[in-house]
């Protein structure tokens, strides 16, 4: 897999990808519009909790799923083998919910510095 950059071309490969290119579009232009700045985060696959006493302790997601099969001493569960990699499993990047807050609270604080839009 090649190295997605910020000046890699965005060029989605299904429906759901066009849409969300579509909708920083519209964010684009309706600050454009309205003479306000903006931002469009990209991300997926938020994981985590920013405090222990905000868990989600239900096994109902990938992570807690793998971690219940570990603490069990049992093989975590693959769904899916199918996919052009090495062992035919998906490849999935995470990112914890705290570094994603950190990035909400960055974008913000960019966009209310003034320095012209984010992106």
């Amino acid at each position: 897999m090649d190295l997605i950059t910020e000046d890699t071309p965005c060029a989605p490969v299904n429906p759901y990808g066009e849409t969300k290119l579509a909708g920083e579009w519209l964010v684009r232009a309706a600050g454009r519009a309205h003479g306000i700045s903006t931002v469009c985060l990209r991300y997926f696959n938020v994981a985590g909790a920013a405090a222990p006493e905000l868990a989600d302790t239900g096994v109902f997601n990938i992570v807690p799923m793998v971690f219940d099969r570990l603490t069990r001493d049992e093989a975590p569960r693959i769904f899916g083998a199918d996919y052009p990699t090495p062992d035919g499993t998906c490849i999935r990047d995470y990112i914890h919910v705290a570094d994603l807050a950190e990035a909400h609270l960055a974008a913000a604080r960019r966009l209310a510095g003034g320095r012209g839009r984010a992106t």
